[in-house]
């Protein structure tokens, strides 16, 4: 494999091969030169890789470039929150606190602190208590019951539902708009009782959700930007 990403010009990049129960190909770049195949037939992985090189190569020499890779974003005084670029106010203090006022954060830190994982403790906060509302309110709108919801630090994946009607999301999405964290919200929620991605599933995403194109679009070009904190 390694000779294959070489004379392809991915030298550079170490392949991770997970394969996969559902029928969805998932083709993620990650900000560590990681590239994250997500299949449930192996022996196309190549094929996928040849078929998507010019977008893939792109991905990886735009990483610290693109205005949405949230390290540089952050090094530059903001974090994005609900999909809008939001400062960040620096103060030292004797305690590591964080506050949002609406319009900024406000990180209060100790000297020698790590800046970075206290507004990420904050976000992954202001995550759960956005996804927990929200869940319940598009629950009861859609009929559908669930019975937990989990916010995790998830790698390859937005959102997923048990067969227990347990609810995972990740609170990285609480960095996307508004309009797409609901998509994915809706989209879970509804697998409780869809558990494939057949036309009766998309049927119900469209009758919920009329803007789940414009979701999954932006999600498609710029959710991998959201690991690159």
């Amino acid at each position: 494999m390694k000779d294959f990403l070489k004379n392809l010009g991915l030298e550079n990049i170490t392949l991770v091969i997970r394969k996969v129960r559902t029928n969805r190909v998932s083709i993620i770049p990650t900000p560590n030169n990681v590239l994250i195949i997500r299949t449930p037939n192996v022996s196309r992985v190549k094929n996928y890789v040849i078929e998507n090189l010019n977008w893939i190569k792109n991905v990886f020499e735009n990483y610290n470039q693109h205005p949405l890779n949230l390290a540089k974003l952050f090094e530059t005084g903001f974090v994005m929150f609900k999909g809008k670029k939001t400062p960040c106010i620096k103060e030292g203090a004797s305690i590591n606190r964080v506050y949002f006022n609406g319009e900024s954060f406000i990180i209060k830190y100790r000297v020698s602190s790590d800046i970075l994982n206290i507004i990420k403790k904050k976000l992954k906060k202001l995550a759960k208590e956005e996804f927990e509302a929200l869940v319940k309110k598009e629950a009861k709108r859609l009929n559908i019951g669930f019975n937990r919801l989990r916010v995790k630090d998830t790698k390859t994946r937005w959102g997923s539902c048990s067969s227990n009607r347990n609810i995972n999301l990740s609170w990285r999405l609480i960095m996307a708009p508004t309009y797409v964290y609901n998509y994915v919200i809706i989209h879970e929620l509804i697998h409780i009782e869809e558990p494939n991605h057949y036309k009766d599933f998309w049927n119900k995403v469209k009758l919920y959700y009329p803007e789940f194109k414009e979701a999954k679009d932006w999600l498609k070009k710029h959710g991998i930007y959201l690991y690159t904190i």
